[in-house]
């Protein structure tokens, strides 16, 4: 039985994007790969909360800021334009998607690679 709170209830499902690049990206493709995690939870009916940019080699801090706003912001939808974004090597991938899991966050890349990554038994 539906509780009357899940009927009143219809907001969107909460999302943050999330993307790595090289330091020297131009700035017309980051605003390209905004656009396009803008695009995608908007035609997945997602709230997009925020798109967080890490910086290849520069030391920045956006994978633990998008970890803590998971949690903050009860998004449960992660955006990443391709699962490359969260790394380079698979080990490393599934690791960063398990911590994700851990937050509760679903992952969701706009262009999927060709080798589907496991993740608990099941495709991304």
């Amino acid at each position: 039985m539906t509780s009357p709170s899940e009927l009143l209830d219809t907001s969107p499902t909460r999302a943050i994007g999330y993307m790595c690049i090289a330091a020297d990206t131009d700035p017309v493709e980051i605003a390209q790969l905004r656009e396009g995690i803008s695009a995608y939870a908007a035609g997945k009916g997602l709230h997009l909360l925020d798109v967080l940019i890490d910086t290849s080699g520069a030391g920045t801090s956006a994978f633990a800021e998008l970890i803590e706003a998971l949690r903050e912001q009860d998004a449960s939808v992660v955006i990443v334009p391709a699962i490359t974004h969260l790394a380079r090597f698979p080990g490393l991938q599934q690791a960063l998607i398990g911590l994700l899991k851990d937050a509760r966050a679903l992952v969701m890349e706009i262009v999927p690679q060709v080798i589907p990554l496991q993740h608990d038994g099941g495709q991304l």
